[in-house]
């Protein structure tokens, strides 16, 4: 759960998500101002100029006239009206794709999780079989040095020995490669250490199958409530 929340709060694709969201709902809110109306002012005048001593400002002449007007326009296109629409299901649409987002990265972090802890088990399983074939190749070679192995029964050892090497370097790749997709899903700098721990338990474990409720009545039906009682 502590890797998910991380993972919602710091991955990437997340974040970026959530500003395009937000950037689209800004839009959405504001599309309605193409709607809203627009107020235009005019003036004019009429008459001379009254004109006196150069160091006066001028003035209108008694003949003078000055008159204003204003007006006020609404929008009520279907431009307007598509516009307003276009930005409504363009949010609407990128909310959809966000919570799909968020739904596929706590997927991915869960599933590379467990199979991080997979990946895990398998080393120490890998580097417990070749310890094994270690210790049974250096056993044999002792035997072939006082000549009691046959040379072809330790080429044999050696051969199941150097493949417990590689497949151990295998797994080992694969662990730092889910390592490292890991860090990403989480926003994580890839020189960050992290340590994984958890159980696989509960992707082993499966609840009870139980057949009670059926209104269905079958040979298979019957047979599965047999098996379950036995």
């Amino acid at each position: 759960e502590e890797a998910v929340e991380r993972a919602l709060a710091e991955n990437i694709s997340i974040k970026s998500g959530q500003l395009e969201l937000e950037n689209s709902k800004r839009s959405s809110d504001y599309s309605w101002n193409v709607k809203l109306p627009s107020l235009s002012a005019t003036a004019g005048g009429s008459g001379g100029l009254a004109t006196g001593d150069p160091t006066e400002q001028f003035s209108l002449s008694p003949n003078a006239g000055l008159s204003l007007g204003a007006s006020v326009r609404w929008n009520f296109s279907k431009a307007a009206d598509f516009s307003i629409e276009t930005a409504k299901l363009s949010y609407e649409s990128k909310s959809i794709t966000f919570e799909n987002t968020k739904r596929t990265i706590e997927k991915n972090v869960r599933t590379l999780f467990y199979k991080i802890l997979g990946d895990q088990e398998t080393i120490n399983l890998k580097q417990n079989a070749l310890d094994a074939a270690k210790r049974q190749y250096e056993t044999m070679l002792q035997r072939y040095e006082r000549g009691a192995l046959a040379e072809l029964d330790l080429l044999n050892s050696q051969i199941s020995y150097q493949g417990k090497e590689l497949d151990v370097n295998t797994a080992v790749n694969t662990y730092f490669s889910d390592i490292t997709q890991f860090k990403q899903l989480l926003g994580l700098e890839q020189n960050v250490e992290i340590i994984i721990e958890g159980s696989l338990e509960p992707l082993l474990s499966t609840e009870p199958v139980s057949v009670d409720g059926m209104a269905v009545s079958s040979s298979t039906v019957d047979a599965l409530k047999k098996a379950l009682t036995e």
